[in-house]
């Protein structure tokens, strides 16, 4: 924290519902330093082992524990290990549907544990089951082109 005030700097944190109930003070600290605050999930679960009504459970706790912790309700969505993948993509529909606006949880790039190749690598904007009252923005994660394959660029 003390490098980003020393350097005039924001950054959006990510953060675990159970981490927000244990430590509220860290997410006050956050807040109250400016800093943009998204959900994570609570337990860090991956989001293709959970059933969609899992995945609502574990979310809305996360949430209402960062809430309590900072008084922020999240609008920013990253998943546990980037683990929206096609298999998955359902939870995006349902994040719309619980209030969140935007989502990072996506890698343009082919691995064995995250990604989904060919997703746009610039933020996108998508409507849900096509509704166009409930656009959301996607920011897809840093990737880099070398030969025929994206690679991730970032992985924090």
């Amino acid at each position: 924290m003390r490098l980003l005030a020393d350097n005039n700097a924001r950054a959006t944190f990510f953060l675990l519902g159970w981490v927000a109930e244990r430590h509220p003070h860290i997410l006050r600290e956050i807040a109250e330093s400016g800093h943009e605050v998204g959900c994570r999930s609570h337990l860090h679960r991956l989001v293709y082992t959970l059933t969609p009504s899992e995945f609502v459970e574990d979310t809305l706790h996360a949430c209402s524990a960062i809430r309590r912790a900072c008084g922020i309700t999240p609008r920013l969505y990253r998943a546990p290990s980037y683990s929206i993948v096609e298999s998955s993509l359902w939870a995006l529909d349902l994040l719309v549907e619980m209030g969140l606006t935007h989502d990072s949880s996506i890698f343009p790039i082919a691995h064995h544990r995250y990604g989904i190749p060919g997703f746009p690598r610039h933020p996108c904007a998508a409507t849900p089951l096509g509704r166009s009252d409930r656009a959301r923005r996607w920011r897809p994660l840093n990737s880099a082109r070398a030969g025929l394959h994206r690679w991730a660029a970032a992985h924090i």
